[in-house]
């Protein structure tokens, strides 16, 4: 059995004597979250969802196009940016949707969706990424989704448990492990990354808030592939760190010569 792991690039050749690939997966890019304002935070990034194509035939010595989706930014007091969608060969073949950023309306305090399965993501078996962790009244931020992975859906996000610890990043199954929160202080830590895994990526951690009149700390990246970032905490008066992104997507090909 022959592995290709594609993180990068826009076109891959089909090698000699190949006509079949056994299995293509995609994962997609987690989704970026929200800034903080200037006395709340707001919601984590989405996970990425993973697509998986059975029996893909194909050409020697031609060359398939593919598209690796970015993972999203997180807001500067502004929405998260979605993570990119991964395909191959074109969207109507094998296709992972890509997290989505979470939203800074100043009132819902919202997460970002997972990237869905079936019919938005394409392939024989599609399974969607975690939701963001909403925030409904506390300052510190919330976790990131995780990536959806070959057995499962991603886990959410979760919310910040109190008013002094950030929200846990969620947990890809037989994947990566979410990051944990930050904790609330004068000086405040950051929520720690996503774990990243090649079946999936975790979600990133909550950044603690600051007690004080000074910014709150970053949430953690998500962890690679498709981790939704985690969400900054907030602080009284001031606005939250800028945090981390949402882990990129990736394909992978399994075939025999």
């Amino acid at each position: 059995m022959n592995t290709v792991v594609l993180t990068s690039g826009t076109s891959w050749t089909v090698p000699s004597g190949v006509t079949n690939l056994i299995t293509v997966e995609c994962w997609g890019a987690g989704g970026g979250s929200a800034g903080a304002s200037q006395w709340s935070a707001y919601g984590a990034g989405g996970g990425g969802a993973y697509a998986k194509k059975n029996n893909l035939a194909v050409t020697p010595g031609a060359s398939i196009t593919y598209s690796i989706g970015a993972g999203g930014t997180s807001g500067n007091n502004a929405s998260g940016a979605n993570g990119g969608d991964t395909w191959f060969s074109s969207t109507g073949t094998v296709k992972a949707q890509g997290g989505r950023g979470s939203i800074q309306d100043g009132t819902n305090y919202l997460g970002g969706a997972g990237g869905a399965a079936s019919p938005t993501s394409v392939g024989d078996v599609t399974y969607a990424g975690g939701n963001g962790g909403n925030n409904p009244d506390y300052y510190p931020g919330a976790g990131g989704g995780a990536s959806g992975s070959p057995a499962g859906a991603g886990a959410n996000g979760a919310v910040p448990p109190n008013a002094t610890t950030g929200g846990a990043g969620g947990t890809a199954n037989n994947g990566g492990a979410g990051g944990a929160g930050g904790t609330s202080s004068a000086s405040p830590t950051v929520g720690a990354a996503g774990t990243a895994n090649q079946n999936g990526g975790g979600g990133g951690g909550g950044g603690g808030s600051h007690t004080g009149n000074a910014a709150g700390a970053a949430g953690g990246n998500g962890g690679f592939p498709g981790g939704g970032a985690g969400s900054s905490g907030g602080s009284s008066g001031y606005y939250g760190a800028v945090s981390g992104t949402g882990g990129g997507g990736q394909i992978i090909l399994y075939y025999r010569r």
